[in-house]
């Protein structure tokens, strides 16, 4: 597989790549059409498809922009998760992308150890495999407190206005003992990012080591799917 211009991508919000791709296993710029049916009518009519191997690099690139560790990106989600574990994010994919139903954010929770980290990169790739357009952002607690309290420093409120656009936030170890938890504006704005992302169908995804922590920020648990891991 021959890839140049490999790390010619806007980390912004606009992930419109520009790079030239070629997949010596799959043919030139791996894509390939492929027939298919409509079951209503019975008509045939051919689609373009992109060959695994680009779908998987696309992954990777995307999981870039989104800001996670590059010691997850290679990660094989169909290994790395179980099927209840898949059936869970398919279950808030589902609310994500039904208009009729109300996006539901999802909450892991459990003690240090349990690789909660490692499962929320991995299911942001599996999230985004399975639409390539989604735009997904990943980001600590104290990192996006930092961010916040840097606003109310320099007035510019760019930065935070960012965290409501992404179609999907994954916010990770809320803790409730983090220092800049305690300065009131911040957790004002922090529950601000939860509301407008809520009012715009927008899903966040939490980490936390226990429910009590939820409490702590002001967050209702009822907010959330839960996934508890040991």
């Amino acid at each position: 597989m021959e890839i140049s211009n490999y790390d010619d991508w806007n980390d912004g919000l606009d992930f419109r790549p520009t790079y030239s791709y070629f997949c010596e296993k799959c043919g030139y710029k791996g894509t390939f059409l492929k027939k298919a049916t409509d079951p209503e009518t019975g008509l045939s009519y051919t689609i373009a498809q992109d060959c695994e191997c680009k779908v998987e690099y696309i992954a990777k690139m995307r999981m870039k922009a989104a800001g996670i560790h590059p010691s997850y990106r290679d990660l094989d989600c169909k290994k790395e998760l179980n099927e209840k574990e898949q059936q869970a994010l398919d279950k808030f994919y589902d609310f994500y992308k039904d208009e009729n139903k109300i996006a539901k954010n999802l909450l892991v929770y459990g003690p240090n150890q349990s690789k909660k980290t490692k499962f929320l990169a991995v299911a942001s790739k599996y999230l985004i495999m399975k639409s390539l357009n989604l735009t997904v952002k990943y980001i600590t607690f104290h990192d996006l407190l930092l961010t916040i309290n840097k606003t109310w420093k320099t007035g510019d409120y760019s930065e935070v206005e960012e965290f409501y656009s992404y179609d999907i936030l994954i916010i990770d170890k809320v803790e409730a003992g983090t220092h800049f938890v305690k300065q009131n504006m911040n957790m004002v704005t922090f529950n601000s990012i939860f509301d407008k992302r809520d009012l715009e169908q927008k899903p966040t995804i939490v980490s936390c080591g226990k429910l009590d922590d939820l409490d702590y920020i002001n967050l209702d648990a009822g907010r959330f799917i839960p996934r508890e891991m040991k």
